[in-house]
């Protein structure tokens, strides 16, 4: 290869010494000498000894005790793909005198530790001969290293670009192409699980390789600007959780070296966070900050605190990815075992709790904001489950499109929407021999023929939009004898309303059916061999649909088969206008289903595809998570100050909760390296998966181990029967069963295997959300934003910080558009920020489910919303400049609530 040209070469010098630190892009001159560094080399990287001599740039860099001696092994080839300012391909035949291992070096380090602001973008590719490729925005994070010499090379991520270049030898790149044929298609559910498994240790391995990272944690606590109750203590090798029985011994790693120390003398500041003092990130949500990875916080009733933890030797404690099996330990060994549900789980619901299969350890499924609704509901009396009986009087229809739909009138047999003269059809649309999707319909209550059509979908991912209808805004509940009764707050006053159970195998939605049971602890079918037949259940592959794009694809086409055949199930409907609300995970959902609606919607105007064309009008998004890396640093904050002046963590907790979030290589830090991937490898899926992890256990988890307050109401207790779901019961009657046209068993409101299908692939925390959401602002259609302020799970600050952190044609109006009250028959609701058809608006006394805790004003904000009226008033029809004026932030507050006495019932 020919040499590099005298440009590129000063570039090269210049970019890397400012990436060092020194001024004007001077350093010294390099040169490939006859000798090499032994610290170098037990590290296995590429030694550049500089002209002047020792320490070489790798120990100075990183202010490592430098042994240079003479080289002993030629160069040898690596290849890696960098990131640099220029955008033309290199090619080198770069070498390596890595010189001879020595894995078992004392290496000494000097107090310093180069910022992840430093570190040049790399993304590896596949080796090719001796070349390699400039890219742009790929980074590979630094922690991800698997170093030989026991320590975090921090200055490996420092790249050289030259034409000799050094590659980690053991990293994420190593891991990404180690097996190219890993690819997620055609996989079996059960080959997905195993094959991650595996990559999930590969992953522990990297993340667990450098022990004095411990080293490092210490400094960072060192640090004056961490909050003083976070002191480190003297050594100590074990830790005890006091409520936990059986004391929790934690040893250190083999060969840790206990002589890497760090003061906090020369750590820049800016590095490190306060964490007794946050502040909100900017207004086009540009806050970043570091993290660190998994750590168990202590007991709050104890005396100890985080700095009690032997850093130097609780390494199981530092690198445990599987933090949440610490949080949910059994604390009453009477109440929860180590091989069943654990009573303190937030999700552990009447029958089951979830079971996470990444590893033999029971653990707890994180549904956070996904979970539509809560699991903690009071303890219903179960009615004794029978094989349903196929259905009588079904009409079957053949749209023109060849969509088959079986249905049944419900309203008819006096169940749920008994409006005179409003007609209601429950059934299932089949769009294949194993596609079978259940939807229940009703008209508009004010004029079904010319009011929108509006889809409902909850989140999950699994949660049933039955949960909706039945607890929010549909036309009825279910009392507590398992009756129904109307509901005067229905949406369908203003608009006609799909329900859809939506993917395949959630609620009555199925591919197959098959007689058997649900196992109690992991919710999984099992078949009547294995467990008796306790009913007629969904079996699905729940791989087949495990992304939200998947999922927008499957719902696109179940909805062009509804409209197909709707002129015949109701002609009296005939609006093209189309609505899509949604809720909780409905935040991954909405944008990602709007958009890809709408586009196909495109297409069908052009001819391009065939279809029904709708009039796409709103989307409508309530407590919604939409991107994680935006929302979760609101988790701490809301749990210990918030609008009602509830404090529901202590500060041991609130601060271990913003450490667990901001340190290097924690909670936003793993969200970064999954936006890095694009999914389309097994071990993509996990990087993004066990961010979400990080994320859950650690930054949002704590508050249910140790808070008292409920998790979708924080003015409530934490088992809280708050809003009952007697609606479950209601929908296993064989009289409802009957009229509603199904013969399956309800399987409460999740389907687990759809949701651990959904948590394999990482789509919970994959980065794609927003940016959906902000073609669809630019593109003509209104989007409301609606959040409850008093739900943790998602809570308002979150959203508000959505809200402003995307970037659209009129982000800057909408920024500085002001909060107004929003105003219901002469009585204020909320809040409402509004620019254009963009709004976010705060509802007051309001948990999860918005439209449960505030029906009036949520009917009132869905009807001026869909019918372009103003939300602060519902008076004005809005403009493309239209504006609220007001305060800059959302300032009411309510007085703070005391916990009322538990009402869980113990049935």
């Amino acid at each position: 290869m020919s040499p590099p040209t005298e440009t590129m070469q000063q570039s090269t010098t210049k970019r890397k010494a400012f990436i060092a630190g020194f001024p004007e892009g001077v350093r010294p001159a390099k040169r490939r000498a006859a000798k090499a560094c032994q610290t170098c080399r037990s590290r296995k990287v590429r030694c550049d000894v500089v002209d002047s001599g020792p320490p070489c740039n790798n120990c100075r860099l990183d202010r490592l005790q430098c042994i240079v001696s003479d080289s002993r092994r030629k160069r040898k080839p690596r290849s890696c793909s960098l990131d640099e300012q220029s955008q033309s391909p290199v090619s080198s035949n770069a070498e390596s005198d890595a010189g001879d291992v020595n894995s078992n070096m004392n290496i000494k380090s000097i107090d310093w530790i180069p910022s992840s602001d430093y570190a040049d973008r790399v993304f590896c590719t596949p080796s090719a001969g001796n070349s390699f490729e400039l890219q742009l925005d790929r980074h590979v994070p630094h922690m991800l290293y698997r170093m030989q010499g026991r320590r975090l090379n921090h200055e490996e991520r420092i790249r050289r670009i030259s034409s000799d270049t050094a590659q980690a030898t053991h990293h994420i790149c190593d891991l990404l192409n180690a097996n190219p044929n890993q690819q997620i298609n055609k996989r079996t559910s059960a080959e997905k699980y195993q094959q991650c498994i595996e990559v999930l240790q590969q992953l522990h391995d990297i993340y667990a390789s450098a022990a004095s990272a411990t080293s490092f944690l210490q400094k960072a606590m060192r640090s004056p600007n961490l909050a003083t109750n976070l002191s480190l203590q003297s050594s100590n090798p074990k830790i005890t959780r006091t409520k936990n029985t059986s004391a929790t011994v934690l040893t250190p790693p083999p060969d840790t070296d206990e002589s890497a120390t760090f003061s906090h003398s020369s750590m820049p500041s800016k590095y490190l966070r306060s964490m007794g003092q946050y502040s909100p990130p900017a207004s086009d949500g540009s806050d970043e900050c570091a993290s660190f990875s998994a750590m168990m916080p202590p007991d709050h009733t104890s005396n100890t605190i985080i700095g009690d933890v032997d850093l130097d030797h609780d390494f199981d404690t530092l690198f445990n990815l599987d933090a949440d099996m610490d949080f949910w330990a059994a604390e009453d060994e009477s109440k929860s075992s180590s091989f069943g549900p654990n009573p303190n789980d937030p999700h552990h619901g009447a029958e089951w709790t979830p079971f996470t299969p990444w590893n033999t350890s029971w653990e707890p499924a994180w549904l956070s904001c996904a979970q539509s609704s809560p699991h903690n509901g009071p303890r219903l009396r179960k009615l004794a489950r029978q094989l349903p009986l196929d259905p009588t009087g079904v009409t079957t229809i053949t749209s023109p499109t060849n969509v088959t739909i079986r249905y049944k009138e419900p309203g008819k047999a006096g169940v749920c929407e008994t409006t005179p003269g409003v007609d209601s059809y429950s059934g299932f649309i089949d769009l294949a021999p194993d596609v079978h999707a259940f939807f229940w319909f009703f008209e508009s209550r004010r004029d079904p023929a010319n009011d929108p059509i509006t889809l409902w979908l909850n989140g999950g991912p699994g949660s049933d939009s039955l949960i909706g209808l039945f607890q929010e805004l549909g036309p009825c509940n279910v009392t507590e004898d398992l009756q129904t009764q109307l509901n005067p707050y229905a949406w369908n006053e203003v608009s006609n309303m799909l329900f859809l159970s939506q993917p395949v195998g959630v609620g009555f939605s199925y591919a197959e059916t098959e007689p058997g049971s649900l196992n109690n602890f992991t919710g999984v079918f099992q078949n009547a061999s294995v467990g008796g037949v306790a009913g007629r259940y969904p079996v699905i592959d729940a791989t087949e649909v495990d992304t939200t794009e998947l999922a927008a694809i499957a719902a696109w086409e179940i909805l062009q088969g509804f409209y197909s055949a709707l002129p015949q199930l109701d002609s009296e409907v005939q609006s093209k206008q189309f609505n899509l609300w949604t809720e909780s995970y409905g935040g991954h959902y909405g944008p990602t289903f709007y958009r890809y609606f709408y586009e196909q919607n495109e297409a069908i105007a052009n001819g391009s595809t065939p279809g029904k064309y709708f009039t796409f009008n709103t989307l409508g998004l309530i407590n919604a998570l939409i991107d994680e890396a935006i929302q979760v640093p609101f988790y701490p904050i809301f749990a210990n100050n918030n609008t009602y002046g509830i404090k529901a963590i202590n500060d041991t907790v609130y601060n271990y909760m913003n450490f667990a979030c901001y340190m290097i290589n924690g909670c936003l830090d793993q969200l970064r390296y999954c936006k890095l991937t694009n999914r389309t490898s097994l071990t993509d899926q996990a990087i993004c998966s066990e961010a979400q992890s990080m994320c859950r256990d650690n930054v949002e988890g704590p508050y249910y181990s140790y808070g008292d307050r409920g998790v979708y109401d924080i003015r409530h207790p934490y088992d809280d029967p708050t809003p009952p779901d007697y609606f479950q019961e209601f929908l296993n009657l064989a009289s409802t069963q009957e009229a509603i046209g199904v013969n399956t068993n309800y399987t409460q409101y999740s389907n687990n295997e759809i949701y651990y299908a959904f948590q394999q692939t990482g789509d919970f925390v994959y980065p794609i959300f927003l940016e959906d959401l902000q073609v669809l602002l630019d593109s003509p259609v209104r989007i409301a934003l609606i959040y409850g302020d008093a739900d943790y799970i998602c809570n308002w600050f979150g959203g508000e910080a959505v809200s402003l952190a995307a970037n659209f044609s009129g982000a800057e109006e909408f920024r500085a558009a002001g909060y107004t009250p929003m105003i219901v028959d002469g009585v204020e609701y909320g809040e409402t920020r509004e620019y254009g058809n963009f709004s976010f608006t705060r509802v007051y006394e309001a948990g999860h489910e918005v439209p449960y805790y505030q029906p009036l004003a949520s009917l009132a904000l869905f009807n001026r919303t869909i019918n372009m009226f103003d939300i602060a008033t519902g008076e004005l029809k809005i403009t493309e400049d239209y504006a609220t004026n007001g305060t800059a932030r959302a300032t009411h507050t309510e007085p703070f609530v005391p916990l009322p006495s538990s009402t869980t019932s113990t049935l």
